[in-house]
């Protein structure tokens, strides 16, 4: 039977939590550590550079004086 693979955001053996205790009457942060396999990357996903493509912008064109509409 295959097994299932594990998913990319569980920590692996080389990942560490963050950990904090008191030492004399201190508290010591131990900060996180993640693998490169778990880091995540600087870009985000390639299928977010166009959300939807309508064709051509439309110009703005500024009115700059009141007009009534006809009809």
């Amino acid at each position: 039977m295959a097994q299932p693979v594990a998913c990319p955001s569980t920590p692996c053996t080389e990942c560490r939590p963050v950990s904090l205790f008191k030492v004399d009457g201190f508290w010591k942060v131990t900060p996180a550590s993640i693998c490169a396999k778990h880091t995540p990357s600087n870009r985000p996903p390639r299928y977010w550079h166009v959300v939807h493509d309508t064709g051509k912008p439309t110009p703005f064109v500024p009115l700059r004086e009141p007009f009534d509409l006809v009809g």
